[in-house]
């Protein structure tokens, strides 16, 4: 995850100008979803629990906190038991926000 938003930032130095901003940002956004999704998945693993935090810190990184918790929204209300997701994943977001 580090690596494609390293590649991310490249990228955007090569892009004209007039889309660079907007492509690099649709693009940060693309990996937010697909980053909280790689945390769900991880939830219903053995060890779950840290690899989802780690997976939702890298998310953060790609940019805004709203496109980290509009993905786990979008996430959660497909899964089976929403509320109980949209409840963990609200507090450990607020955890890691207090680091």
């Amino acid at each position: 995850i580090m690596e494609q938003r390293k590649s991310i930032d490249i990228a955007r130095d090569y892009l004209p100008s007039s889309i660079a901003k907007k492509v690099t940002n649709q693009a940060k956004k693309n990996y937010t979803f697909f980053t909280v999704e790689r945390a769900f998945e991880a939830l219903f693993k053995k060890g779950g629990i840290k690899a989802a935090t780690a997976y939702l810190r890298e998310a953060r990184k790609f940019g805004s906190d709203i496109n980290v918790l509009t993905a786990v929204i979008k996430l959660a209300i497909r899964a089976p038991m929403p509320n109980s997701l949209l409840k963990f994943y609200g507090q450990l977001i607020f955890k890691m926000r207090e680091r």
